[in-house]
């Protein structure tokens, strides 16, 4: 790679991340990546993916647990064994992602912007100062006095 294809920091610009609100879109989210190799036709099931966390969620054993894998809260609540919870998990592949759901992952992702309800974008807009969801389109209305 020649130096002009370089710039900042390692991750810059190659991964992109968003806040979510996790009740509403972390199984979206995690469909949305687990299926990414899948929608890229690299594989057929995204548990043939090596770099995939879907066999970890989908297993009914924790027995081979990877040091890089943490279960989200919101997952270990499926039910509380872990067979039961697999099965739940394996369930929520089976139907597709809607293209709304796709794109809303994508550009919140692309634009750093929130992903989840419009009260859930003004507590974190409040929390962080700073604006998490698009502004309106087109120019503010001036109010005539």
């Amino acid at each position: 790679m020649g130096s002009d294809e370089n710039s900042g920091t390692l991750w810059e610009g190659r991964f992109k991340s968003c806040v979510i609100n996790a009740e509403e879109y972390l199984f979206i989210c995690q469909r949305y990546i687990e299926l990414n190799p899948v929608r890229a036709n690299m594989v057929n099931h995204p548990a043939e993916y090596k770099w995939s966390s879907y066999r970890f969620h989908a297993q009914e054993s924790l027995e081979r647990q990877s040091e890089l894998w943490q279960p989200h809260d919101l997952y270990m609540q499926l039910s509380h064994q872990q067979k039961d919870r697999a099965k739940r998990y394996q369930a929520l592949f089976k139907a597709d992602i809607s293209d709304s759901e796709i794109t809303g992952v994508r550009t919140a992702t692309q634009s750093d912007m929130a992903l989840g309800n419009d009260r859930f974008k003004e507590e974190i807009e409040t929390l962080t100062g700073r604006r998490v969801s698009p502004m309106k389109r087109g120019r503010k209305s001036s109010k005539r006095v």
